[in-house]
């Protein structure tokens, strides 16, 4: 009971901060996981919001529905899009940040979509929970490391700078976006809480003190839920996937790869890849330039950035394994 007393005492202090982060703020992102329902629950007065889910046919949306059916707010727009839509936002995302890292792309698309249609809607600055999986662990592989490693990711991302794929989609379309949930104020908050607050006793959840907090509100099915990443939660990875399987089954997929490993210099690790390679190409979207020296990505030969390729999503670990995205994942 001391441990729930104290890590709920950390949750209040979280949400004071959120909600004074959050005051002239009437659009928000909205996805039914921990960070944006944590969120939506500091608000004072979320009778004023506006709020966005971009639903794709994954599971987040009946998160969302059950949350709102208790909370009143302004209005609850839902953004679905065709193929064809999907598709424009790939290339979108392909010339803006060039990557070709399946799970950038189908999370950055939801993030695009998501804030365009604020745009529309006369919203100048929106809410978004990003920066609360870098500071209070939300990342599920950081369930089994020990406390040495946990303290040195929090000490990295508190002191140093997380990147939030939100604020660079709105600062491209001229759209502010607020991150509560990583401000200086949270970032010091995140180097106080212990341990037995972020993780739960079985190891099975991180943001430990935030669920107990939307579990304490009334929302256990929200508090309890797994973690579905952007791109899974909301469905984008599952559209992505059906785009490829029919391109695969339309194209020559011989021709294909020789045309990527001639103008691009490298063979793409799955068909996903592969494809938005070759859509990198159909679009005169030049790749980056190829890095030959030390810390050059082993799968596509770009620079890697802390053992991590910008380009293809490949990452090196300490001991030196290659990790990248397999189509088998989902």
């Amino acid at each position: 009971m001391i441990i729930l007393r104290t890590c709920l005492e950390y949750a209040e202090r979280l949400r004071k901060i959120v909600s004074r982060n959050t005051l002239d703020t009437e659009c928000m992102m909205f996805s039914g996981g921990i960070d944006t329902s944590f969120i939506l629950l500091s608000y004072e007065k979320p009778e004023n919001l506006m709020i966005f889910t971009t639903d794709l046919g994954g599971r987040d949306i009946s998160y969302v529905k059950k949350i709102l059916e208790k909370i009143n707010i302004r209005e609850h727009v839902i953004i679905r899009i065709s193929e064809e839509e999907y598709e424009d936002s790939i290339d979108w995302v392909l010339k803006n940040f060039k990557t070709i890292d399946p799970v950038e792309v189908s999370g950055d698309i939801v993030h695009y979509m998501t804030i365009k249609e604020a745009l529309k809607r006369r919203c100048r600055k929106i809410v978004s929970g990003d920066g609360g999986d870098e500071l209070f662990l939300g990342y599920s592989f950081l369930l089994s490391k020990d406390e040495r490693f946990i303290r040195e990711w929090i000490k990295r991302y508190s002191e140093g700078e997380a990147r939030l794929p939100t604020v660079e989609v709105g600062s491209r379309l001229g759209v502010e976006v607020i991150t509560p949930l990583y401000v200086d104020e949270t970032r010091s908050l995140a180097r106080e809480i212990p341990l037995s607050c972020l993780i739960d006793p079985s190891k099975r959840f991180g943001k430990y003190f935030m669920r107990l907090y939307i579990a304490e509100r009334g929302f256990p099915e929200i508090a309890w839920r797994t973690k579905d990443p952007v791109n899974t939660g909301s469905g984008s990875m599952y559209m992505l996937r059906g785009i490829v399987s029919r391109f695969i089954r339309e194209m020559n997929i011989e021709d294909v790869y020789k045309e990527i490993e001639n103008k691009m210099m490298f063979k793409p690790p799955t068909k996903t890849h592969t494809y938005l390679a070759w859509r990198m190409i159909r679009s005169s979207i030049d790749p980056p330039p190829i890095y030959l020296g030390e810390g050059s990505c082993p799968i596509c030969r770009r620079r890697l950035v802390n053992r991590y390729c910008p380009f293809c999503g490949a990452y090196v670990d300490e001991n030196r394994i290659i990790h990248h995205y397999t189509d088998e994942e989902f």
